[in-house]
């Protein structure tokens, strides 16, 4: 490569080093890493960046820069797939209990409005769309001080509600076929019409183990 390329190199590679080493301070100082492991990752970043910088193997270095590189992304990679799989987690939570509140009581708005986002956030767009058409059916406008409508308290769900009607597409709005007895169910449906299963609880469990149904 020549003596200029290789002390271009050497700089790219001292400066990945540096900024490797802040990245795990920083780990360090905020807990998201134990002290001994972030001395032991420092210690073997530098001895690795000793055996870049030794070699005369073009290729070597090369392989040193691109882990060093490879590495500042690799625990916020971690941490954001945790995350997400929390987040899943917590969905998947959220969606359970609204089920039950609605087979509890079906006139229960926010239970339906519950339901409809996590379908939507797994993009079953057509059901969520139709759930929530369901619950607004049932909201009450304002009538004055002596009664107060139900509609200003779901304002967040009716700005939803829209946005999803401007993403879903026409294949959205397909029939959705119950695990359990393969009879399809019309978008809106809660409970299987035919076997009367939790159907859409479990497309969001099976759909809470990967990004989209």
């Amino acid at each position: 490569m020549g003596l200029f390329g290789d002390f271009f190199i050497t700089i790219v590679m001292a400066v990945a080093l540096f900024v490797w080493i802040y990245f795990v301070s920083s780990w360090m100082a905020e807990g998201e890493i134990t002290f001994t492991t972030g001395l032991v990752t420092i210690f073997a970043s530098i001895l690795l960046m000793a055996v870049g910088i030794s070699t005369a193997n073009t290729t070597v270095m090369y392989a040193v820069l691109l882990v060093l590189v490879a590495a500042m992304f690799s625990l916020p990679l971690y941490n954001l797939m945790a995350g997400s799989a929390s987040d899943r987690e917590l969905n998947l939570t959220r969606f359970e209990r609204a089920h039950e509140a609605f087979a509890a009581n079906p006139a229960n708005i926010s239970s339906r409005f519950e339901i409809a986002k996590q379908l939507a956030q797994l993009g079953q767009y057509g059901h969520a769309i139709a759930i929530a058409k369901g619950a607004e059916t049932l909201l009450t406008d304002d009538q004055g001080t002596h009664q107060r409508g139900t509609r200003g308290m779901f304002v967040k769900e009716l700005y939803e509600l829209k946005s999803w009607n401007e993403i879903a597409k026409p294949e959205d709005f397909r029939n959705v076929h119950c695990p359990s007895c393969k009879r399809a169910n019309p978008p809106g449906t809660i409970a299987c019409l035919s076997c009367n299963s939790p159907f859409l609880l479990d497309i969001v469990r099976s759909g809470s183990k990967t990004a989209h149904v």
